[in-house]
């Protein structure tokens, strides 16, 4: 009887892994009362101990593979829930993941961004802060009063610093020193156009800048209405020394009664005429303010 046999020839002895080898046909004796030949009991021995070998291998190798090929739940972002830009939170939200931060975010721990926040989340808006940079309608002129001026003054400033004659009594009061009348009146003169405007600024920065420009006067209800009210009749007393002390006169003694008018009238006659527009247009215009 012919057996055909695929036999593993184990080479290991010799450096080299077990491979196929060809296939071998052993001759048995016809009578079935004989054993095989020692070949054919050689035969089967190598042929299952090279099946237990490549049984062995079949299943290292399937492991192997199993192990190779089993991803995480993590994506291309690192180990652990989340995509490649990290775990929950879209690019920039605060919190966890997104494309600034999270666990497991590209670039490790934290993401690219850094742990925490992510990469678009800020503190507050830009410009903004805590309270924000100021904003300035116009520009101070780099000294501690015009920048409080401008700050907390604006609308009196700015509409000083637009006129020119205004700005410039501002300029030449400057160059006066502390309770030099004539040298105000002389500027106050020369710029009538702009005396309404200073004034009302001054009045400002009395009450909000008072520390950064100690020189500016307060305004009573009556001079504000004047000023606001009556801005051609002002700067035209005002400008003249008589008119200008003809109003301090009367403000000054206005709440003794009737004979203050005519005291101060009689003290700066020159500048009754000037003063009577100004009263005219107060009596109209700032009523109880002047009372």
């Amino acid at each position: 009887m012919n057996v055909a046999i695929q036999l593993w020839i184990d080479d290991s002895d010799h450096g080299e892994v077990p491979r196929p080898g060809t296939v071998a046909s052993v001759r048995a004796p016809s009578s079935p009362h004989l054993e095989p030949p020692a070949a054919f009991a050689v035969a089967s021995t190598m042929a299952f101990s090279s099946w237990k070998t490549c049984a062995a291998a079949a299943l290292l190798a399937a492991a192997c593979s199993s192990t190779d090929g089993s991803p995480g739940t993590g994506g291309s972002g690192g180990a652990g829930s989340g995509g490649s830009g990290g775990g929950t939170g879209g690019s920039g939200g605060a919190g966890m993941g997104g494309s600034g931060g999270g666990a497991g975010g590209s670039g490790g721990a934290g993401g690219s961004g850094g742990a925490g926040a992510g990469a678009g989340a800020s503190s507050a808006t830009a410009g903004g802060g805590a309270g924000g940079e100021a904003v300035y309608d116009c520009a101070s002129l780099g000294d501690p009063c015009t920048t409080c001026l401008a700050l907390r003054c604006q609308e009196s400033y700015c509409a000083c610093q637009r006129s020119a004659e205004c700005a410039a009594l501002g300029n030449c009061l400057l160059g006066c020193a502390a309770e030099d009348v004539a040298c105000e009146q002389a500027c106050l003169t020369a710029h009538r156009a702009g005396i309404s405007g200073i004034f009302l600024e001054g009045g400002c920065a009395s009450e909000r800048c008072s520390a950064q420009c100690p020189s500016r006067d307060a305004l009573s209800p009556c001079a504000s209405c004047r000023l606001t009210g009556c801005a051609a009749e002002m700067n035209a007393c005002v400008a003249e020394p008589s008119c200008r002390a003809m109003l301090a006169c009367v403000d000054a003694c206005r709440a003794d009664g009737d004979g203050c008018l005519e005291v101060c009238s009689a003290m700066h006659a020159d500048g009754v005429q000037a003063a009577g527009a100004v009263f005219a247009c107060e009596e109209a215009r700032c009523g109880a303010d002047c009372e």
